[in-house]
């Protein structure tokens, strides 16, 4: 079960009790050593937690959207969620994923 929410305590805690997943609303990793407390005092271990996080495919190329890729993975992101940015339009992002996504796939497996 995955669950989408804020990172407030409160659902965090909940996060901890409960989840196989976490989608966080925002940029996970300010809040991933919390939560893995969290599942600590629940009794869990915190790297059966699947963690989701965005990565904006902005203008830097396939260097640049690995190098966030790592950052991200190593923080404890399981799963990346690729966003076009706000200003690119549908049609101009699309390509853009699509080389994302091979070159995240190539570069972290």
């Amino acid at each position: 079960i995955w669950f989408g929410s804020e990172s407030g305590e409160r659902a965090l805690r909940r996060i901890a009790r409960l989840a196989d997943g976490w989608m966080s609303l925002g940029d996970p990793t300010p809040d991933l050593p919390r939560l893995r407390q969290f599942m600590h005092e629940a009794g869990r271990d915190p790297r059966q937690l699947m963690v989701r996080g965005p990565l904006v495919v902005g203008d830097g190329g396939p260097a640049a959207w690995v190098e966030a890729g790592k950052k991200l993975q190593a923080a404890g992101v399981t799963h990346l969620n690729l966003v076009a940015p706000p200003d690119v339009a549908p049609l101009q992002a699309l390509p853009r994923l699509i080389e994302a996504r091979h070159a995240l796939a190539q570069a972290l497996g």
